[in-house]
């Protein structure tokens, strides 16, 4: 084995360990904030955030489409021939900035009738619209990841 191949491997293995760190930390925080929350809000608040849980990670699913993930190996393939990645990102970008905007713009038109299906009442059709707003941000960020 060589040193470059030695370097490689200890550099795939820190990172390899820090992203599980990352995970590890990450869940403990999530799961600690949402068991104090959970004693301070009553049941109905409770349900009215899994409702809107619910309803943004099933709009980032869909405004992501698969891209990242198709991306993601086709970059790593090109990098590996050595090729030209600024016609396959720029497409990719471009597609799925339309894709969120286009879903993003239809829920924030039917909030109401989502707010009215989830929760039986059009009281949260605006924070249904502000989380609209947040998931447009997390797809575009997590396209960039």
């Amino acid at each position: 084995m060589t040193k470059q191949n030695e370097l490689t491997a200890a550099r795939v293995a820190k990172g390899s360990i820090y992203l599980t760190l990352e995970t590890v930390l990450i869940t403990l925080i999530s799961v600690t904030g949402f068991a104090v929350m959970a004693r301070m809000i009553t049941l109905t608040e409770m349900g009215v955030i899994a409702g809107l849980t619910l309803f943004s990670t099933f709009a980032i699913i869909i405004s992501d489409f698969g891209l990242s993930a198709t991306v993601l190996k086709y970059v790593s393939e090109l990098r590996g021939k050595q090729e030209d990645l600024s016609k396959i990102i720029f497409s990719t970008t471009t597609l799925k900035a339309l894709i969120v905007l286009i879903t993003a713009s239809i829920l924030f038109i039917i909030a109401p009738y989502l707010s009215e299906l989830l929760f039986e009442t059009t009281l949260y059709s605006f924070t249904i619209r502000l989380l609209i707003l947040d998931v447009v941000v997390i797809a575009i960020a997590h396209f960039f990841r």
